[in-house]
């Protein structure tokens, strides 16, 4: 199996213009943490492959010659962040879900146990929420995008966000509490260490 990080979607700054070449300079460390979605659609880098025989060109095409090149990759998954990206959706950007910002306050538990750059970023800049009741919008125009490619499944992180953002307003939340109940239930059915549920690694199999 074969993971795509999160090099392969159309972000930018909030003061970024929104052009074809969607975060071409936002690759410093940390730098593309407060970068928020701005399109379902791979970006540039992505968009622009061309397959090796040159009759197709994106992200599809480029799942496709990675399996016939490499024949042990069976599946190709790709990251997606819970709210879309590290600093979720843009908002006011057409063709993408409303979406208002908000500032995470951090609990006590994460201030003592998720001490790191990329929450520091996120609690600075704060994320993008798409409201509960346009969810659907968001997942349902990414995972579409993400099948019509080829891809295979997503590994969905940054799903403490959910935690740092019930500080600020309950209505702001996606319902996710679903989501990690399933992710609770599913370390303890299949009898996983439960530090792996930590990592934001495991997904649930329905």
């Amino acid at each position: 199996m074969v993971l795509i990080d999160d090099g392969w979607q159309s972000i930018c700054h909030d003061e970024d213009p929104l052009t074809d070449q969607e975060g071409v300079n936002r690759t410093s460390a940390g730098e593309q943490m407060p970068c928020r979605l701005v399109k379902f659609e791979e970006n540039y880098k992505f968009r622009d492959y061309r397959s090796v025989d040159g009759s197709e060109k994106g992200l599809g095409a480029f799942v496709r010659d990675l399996k016939k090149r490499f024949r042990s990759v069976e599946q190709v998954y790709v990251w997606h962040a819970l709210c879309g990206y590290w600093g979720g959706v843009r908002p006011q950007v057409p063709g993408m879900p409303e979406a208002k910002l908000v500032t995470p306050k951090l609990s006590q538990g994460l201030q003592m146990t998720m001490e790191d750059l990329a929450v520091d970023k996120i609690v600075n800049n704060g994320v993008g929420l798409v409201p509960p009741h346009l969810a659907h919008r968001l997942y349902e125009g990414l995972h579409s995008r993400l099948e019509s490619a080829g891809i295979d499944g997503v590994k969905v992180d940054v799903i403490h966000v959910s935690l740092c953002s019930a500080q600020v307003k309950k209505r702001h939340l996606y319902k996710n509490h679903s989501l990690l109940l399933c992710l609770c239930k599913y370390v303890l059915e299949n009898n996983l260490n439960p530090e792996l549920h930590k990592r934001e690694e495991i997904l649930p199999r329905d």
